[in-house]
């Protein structure tokens, strides 16, 4: 996120302050699927100043939310949100490298705090690093669950839930993420084998020059 960006980002979250708690709790869902959206960072952060303006002005005459912009309110988000042009193929792929980096280096830490504790308590190599051909899966399965559940959450913001019984959702999500979980620990178990063996300072050095490179290009893009 580059430095205008940013600007904006801070000058809404001042802003949305102003908003009562009714208002609030639509315009947080309005935000939320405007992130879904194909357009860059910058411009939804002039989209959610628009939104912001809209449900200011109207609290301040005294209407409600539904005075101000209507009871559809994604197809308001999709009336703004078509003012501005998509995302180019090269902002798309800046975007997927970005993104990559930034699951490198926090997997990256997570893994060498992971083998770093788990060199102390088995009383290994303190330095060595081994990574296994499930530890690999994994990481990919938690990359792919990761963009797929935000992207679910941006596209159904106004949606109610299929599942209307709140004990009913809880169970159904405990069975999933249960499911997940145990098929992961599975995978762990089964595919052991080492496939990438070296020093801890490399993993270290290489999640450390992600984390840089990711900074750099969210600061010029």
């Amino acid at each position: 996120m580059n430095k205008e960006t940013k600007r904006i980002l801070n000058e809404n979250n001042k802003l949305e302050e102003q908003l009562n708690k009714q208002n609030n709790k639509i315009y947080t869902n309005m935000v939320v699927y405007m992130r879904g959206s194909d357009i860059s960072e910058y411009n939804q952060e002039r989209v959610r100043r628009d939104i912001i303006e809209m449900i200011i002005e109207g609290e301040k005459r005294g209407d409600s939310i539904d005075e101000i912009i209507g009871t559809d309110y994604k197809n308001v988000c999709d009336e703004i949100i078509s003012v501005f042009p998509s995302e180019t193929t090269k902002d798309k792929i800046v975007n997927i490298i970005n993104m990559t980096l930034a699951c490198v280096y926090i997997l990256g830490a997570i893994s060498v705090i992971k083998t770093l504790v788990g060199n102390i308590v088995h009383r290994e190599d303190l330095m060595g690093y081994a990574l296994s051909m499930g530890d690999i899966i994994n990481a990919m399965v938690i990359i792919v669950l990761a963009n797929i559940i935000v992207n679910k959450m941006c596209k159904n913001a106004f949606k109610n839930p299929i599942i209307k019984n709140k004990i009913i959702r809880f169970m159904v999500s405990w069975i999933i993420c249960m499911t997940i979980t145990c098929s992961m620990i599975g995978i762990a178990y089964f595919l052991d084998f080492v496939v990438v063996k070296t020093n801890l300072i490399v993993v270290v050095l290489l999640s450390v020059v992600a984390f840089i490179v990711s900074k750099i290009i969210s600061n010029r893009y």
